[in-house]
């Protein structure tokens, strides 16, 4: 196996500039509870037509991917605001943490619900 390293390009929105370190397993248990914007295994299911692919095309030449957002709703479900697509990919290729774009006020929250120690994001090819 070829371990190949992720280097995050940190968003500039004003309402997600709270950044944390997340398990992929822990994420991936929390989004399915999201049914309408969950993307199964391969790119399957909710997921908009090539979109996943081309994270893996873009992740075979470039190392550097925009960090995912995600949000607590109003019923405390995870939902994945930016970033589905590259969540489902790397989730697929064995990513085990990612570093993840949140509302500041659900720093703590998401943090101690998903968190990682782990402070790098390895993908296999």
């Amino acid at each position: 196996m070829v371990w190949k390293r992720i280097d995050w390009v940190l968003a500039r929105d004003q309402y997600l500039d709270a950044y944390v370190w997340v398990s992929m397993n822990s994420v991936d248990v929390a989004w399915r509870l999201e049914a309408s914007s969950y993307i199964d295994y391969g790119g399957h299911g909710n997921s908009i037509e090539g979109r996943y692919e081309r994270v893996g095309r873009w992740l075979q030449v470039h190392t550097d991917l925009w960090v995912p957002a995600m949000c607590l709703d109003e019923n405390g479900v995870l939902s994945i605001t930016d970033g589905r697509h590259r969540l489902a990919w790397l989730r697929d290729h064995k990513a085990t943490a990612l570093l993840v774009a949140v509302p500041p006020m659900q720093r703590r929250v998401i943090d101690v619900a998903l968190g990682s120690d782990e402070r790098i994001t390895r993908w296999c090819q």
